[in-house]
């Protein structure tokens, strides 16, 4: 099945479910590291963008989601779920160092430089089971297992540049702007959390996601204005590959 209709399809059966009045829904709300490997290898136009070795660091970031689950009544403490949540992560620690040699690196010689740092926006939506039991009154215990597909976003990544010649140049200064386009990329992906739920209405969880394998395709967009010339063009630059991997902490009340 196609995975752009596979996200739609999941998603319709999220809406369904959370129309059935015996379901359980939930809102959570909490933190979320992500460990990836990214990094550009070409630049657009003449330029050359080496990153850093595809080595997964971390990023501190945030997440939000809503859970409907349906208890199976032939195995008590059995229900199935179906999820759908976001997560917003900045830089990774590996990329940051990077490009923060590259702006050393540019500013060393004498030009100015703005970088504006991409952001990685995940949406999976999954489908699974969850057991659990309680195991003192007042306070239960639960599991999930869940797979479904991945939306990955991520945001531009531009390079400004700002080169001031002498008199001896007849440019004067020459402003220079690289911005990357990132595709947005579905994926496989899947779930594994556990945690405890207070007097069946507040829940703490803990969670690890892997948001599968995505290629995203990659333009360069290329602007070069001096006193002299302007010129734009597009070139395609190296697609993106990566695996990213989610540890979760939130906090959840049931409705």
């Amino acid at each position: 099945m196609n995975k752009k209709l596979l996200f739609a399809v999941l998603l319709t059966a999220v809406i369904g479910c959370g129309a059935m009045a015996q379901s359980t829904f939930t809102l959570r709300l909490g933190s979320g590291m992500l460990y990836d490997d990214f990094g550009m290898t070409k630049s657009a136009g003449s330029g050359q963008q080496e990153a850093a070795d595809p080595v997964k660091s971390p990023s501190i970031g945030f997440t939000f989601g809503a859970e409907w689950s349906h208890q199976v009544k032939a195995v008590d403490g059995l229900s199935f779920v179906l999820s759908l949540d976001g997560f917003y992560n900045g830089p990774t620690k590996e990329l940051n160092e990077y490009l923060d040699k590259e702006h050393d690196r540019v500013t060393g010689l004498g030009a100015d430089m703005t970088i504006t740092r991409p952001s990685f926006l995940n949406f999976p939506l999954m489908l699974g089971a969850q057991y659990g039991y309680d195991a003192i009154p007042g306070i239960g215990i639960y599991t999930t297992l869940a797979a479904g597909a991945n939306l990955r976003y991520t945001t531009p990544m531009t390079f400004e540049y700002v080169i001031v010649y002498d008199n001896s140049v007849p440019y004067g200064t020459v402003n220079q702007t690289i911005e990357f386009i990132f595709q947005p990329v579905v994926t496989f992906a899947f779930r594994l959390t556990a945690g405890m739920v207070f007097n069946d209405k507040f829940s703490v969880e803990m969670g690890y996601l892997n948001l599968g394998t995505g290629t995203a395709n990659t333009e360069g967009h290329e602007t070069i204005s001096s006193s002299v010339a302007n010129t734009t063009r597009t070139n395609k630059a190296s697609p993106v590959t990566n695996t990213p991997e989610i540890f979760t902490l939130s906090l959840g009340i049931r409705l």
